[in-house]
């Protein structure tokens, strides 16, 4: 079994697993409004029904599909429902990233392991999911002065109805200074102001997207 391959199918469904269950465990130790409301979120989370595409591309590589359903994230060769979001990489760069602490599915910020993949699913509610579903975004995150390999990007597509092949926007950093960004030590609009992000294409979608990361 691959790297990325133990990554995605193993390492991530057990670290959800594991966070949803620590979470429903946390809401039935609450008491009071705390409680009520972890209750509900844990409703509003059962009901989600949800599919994240990943496709790393080049030898070795696969489309993996992470489904949601009942509160339970499976890995499949298939997709249950139509993709929320479509991640694209080729495998190589998404191995030596991951290696560096920086892997493609933490590409929208944060920090870059299974438990950020986990803690951006765990965010997803009913309305964040209707608003990425309407999306018909394609945009592309390029980092440069990455060890071993200099260059590596990713594609993201959102949207279940994506028409979008090609990015509409491209956002680059030097993988040092994503590291700043991701981890939050660095806001993102502050990052762009001082030049450590830069934007190409139609910035609005930019801001408009910032109210969607998870």
């Amino acid at each position: 079994m691959s790297e990325s391959e133990k990554f995605l199918t193993e390492e991530v469904p057990a670290a959800f697993a594991d966070t949803y269950a620590a979470f429903k465990q946390a809401a039935e130790d609450a008491s009071g409004d705390e409680a009520d409301d972890m209750e509900d979120r844990l409703d509003e989370f059962d009901d989600l029904e949800v599919t994240v595409k990943v496709s790393l591309t080049g030898a070795g590589g696969r489309d993996y599909y992470f489904n949601l359903s009942d509160s339970e994230l499976e890995v499949s060769d298939e997709g249950a429902f139509d993709s929320l979001v479509e991640i694209v990489q080729d495998v190589t760069e998404f191995e030596t990233l991951k290696r560096q602490g920086v892997d493609a599915l933490s590409s929208a910020g944060g920090k870059p392991s299974s438990g950020r993949i986990v803690k951006s699913l765990m965010k997803l509610n009913p309305d964040i999911v209707d608003r990425i579903s309407q999306q018909n975004v394609t945009m592309k995150l390029v980092l440069t002065e990455v060890p071993e390999i200099d260059t590596a990007s990713v594609v993201i597509r959102l949207g279940t109805s994506n028409s979008h092949p090609d990015p509409l926007m491209t956002i680059s950093a030097t993988v040092d200074n994503y590291r700043q960004i991701a981890s939050g030590k660095v806001p993102a609009p502050q990052a762009f102001m001082q030049g450590l992000l830069k934007i190409d294409g139609d910035i609005s979608i930019a801001m408009r997207l910032a109210s969607l990361a998870v």
